[in-house]
């Protein structure tokens, strides 16, 4: 029988690299925000020629970003902190983290390849701790909805 219910308590996160290895998602302090993935360029592109016929190309691209929004308070900024001082330290560590994100009811998985953050989080300080938005752009990103593997 399919899985009908959604809980950010099944979602489960990971980051493996060079510099680090550490899990992320329920219990670790993620903003109400989440974590988004998106791909960053279209997959197909259709162009009308000059008699009016369509033509589709298919792009290889699997370019990507992976947003972790985590509280201001989470220890999670101190990993990921690191990982950028450490992975921005030599032109041989950037672009070689791996992340998968995973609901472990068995519904969706994003795995992402030569990933890293794209820069240090916009930080803000007000009345209430809005979240550090840390942005990985990836080389490859796969995603699979419904289908549990990738």
């Amino acid at each position: 029988m399919p899985q009908i219910t959604y809980s950010f308590a099944n979602v489960a996160g990971s980051i493996v690299g060079p510099n680090g290895a550490f899990s992320f998602g329920y219990g670790s302090g993620i903003d109400d925000g989440g974590i988004t993935a998106e791909m960053s360029e279209d997959k197909v592109d259709i162009k009308t020629g000059a008699d009016g016929k369509p033509m589709a190309t298919l792009h290889a691209s699997k370019l990507g970003r992976i947003t972790v929004r985590v509280q201001k308070t989470s220890p999670l900024n101190a990993f990921l902190s690191a990982l950028y001082g450490a992975d921005n330290s030599s032109a041989t560590q950037v672009a070689q983290n791996t992340i998968v994100v995973r609901d472990l009811g068995g519904i969706d998985v994003i795995a992402g390849q030569n990933c890293a953050i794209a820069k240090f989080p916009s930080l803000t300080y007000g009345r209430e701790g809005p979240p550090n938005e840390w942005v990985f752009v990836v080389g490859q990103l796969d995603m699979m909805l419904g289908g549990g593997g990738v």
